[in-house]
């Protein structure tokens, strides 16, 4: 069947989407800090990391809380809760390294 590709592409295009949301919320955000050096070293460190994004796709679960992360961060940030804020942000980071390493270690 000629559609069968299909559910394979639409997947791989929902992940590109997520990845590019990802890219652009993790600018705004560090824009938002008005630090240019700060902003350029994590451009550059996001890039090196972008690489790993290979190995946290292979989690659906991981991929869906990522728009909720967002959310609550967005909340957080128009409430001015700092400490909400600054916890989401490092629960983010956690959740990425700890999937990448179940996805490495798990072969």
């Amino acid at each position: 069947n000629q559609f069968d590709p299909a559910p394979q592409l639409l997947k791989f295009f929902s992940y590109f989407l997520l990845f590019q949301l990802d890219a652009e919320f993790h600018d705004l955000v560090n824009y938002s800090t008005k630090n240019q050096t700060l902003v350029e070293t994590l451009k550059r460190l996001r890039n090196q990391i972008s690489r790993l994004w290979f190995f946290a796709k292979e989690n659906d679960a991981y991929s869906q809380k990522i728009p909720e992360d967002f959310e609550e961060l967005i909340k957080a940030l128009e409430n001015k809760e700092q400490n909400k804020s600054e916890q989401i942000m490092k629960d983010h980071a956690i959740h990425f390294i700890n999937q990448i390493k179940m996805s490495l270690y798990s072969e």
